[in-house]
């Protein structure tokens, strides 16, 4: 569209500069090398008319196109904005994530007493500082599969 109306506008330029310059003579008129004998003011004006309406659409044109990039480009700028802002945001989650992690592995764990009165001198305010260690579940089946040893593997050929 962009390029369709780019070249409507340079055609019609070159359709008027042609007829500007190729014509003298009142009754006339030449375009490129053709010649357009017995023409009227009004049928020149009519020719300077559909020449207008070319570099006109041709403008049109032109400008909805730059108009339309100009909008997607905006589209896509706020879209690059939002997805960096979330990139952002999850990599400060991962951080803090991260943190607390390591924050778990260093710390000891906590006593099984739940009075909150340790040995080592702890009190109920620490415990809650510390984020909660969640307990190891496992699991044990039903039932065990019956054992089946595979039959040994042997060189091809033998």
């Amino acid at each position: 569209m962009l390029l369709l109306g780019l070249l409507l506008l340079v055609a019609a330029g070159a359709l008027t500069g042609g007829i500007l310059v190729d014509n003298t003579r009142n009754s006339q008129a030449e375009l490129f090398g053709f010649s357009l004998p017995h023409l009227t003011i009004g049928q020149l004006f009519l020719v300077g008319v559909g020449t207008g309406f070319l570099a006109t659409l041709g403008l049109a044109m032109l400008l909805g196109g730059l108009r339309r990039g100009g909008r997607r480009r905006r589209e896509q700028r706020a879209e690059l904005k939002t997805k960096r802002r979330r990139e952002d945001e999850l990599k400060e989650e991962n951080t803090r994530l991260a943190r607390e992690l390591e924050q778990q592995r260093v710390s000891p764990p906590a006593s099984a007493s739940t009075t909150g009165a340790s040995t080592t001198g702890a009190t109920t305010s620490d415990a809650t500082t510390r984020p909660p260690v969640a307990p190891t579940v496992t699991r044990t089946p039903i039932e065990d599969p019956p054992a089946t040893n595979p039959p040994p593997l042997r060189p091809p050929g033998n």
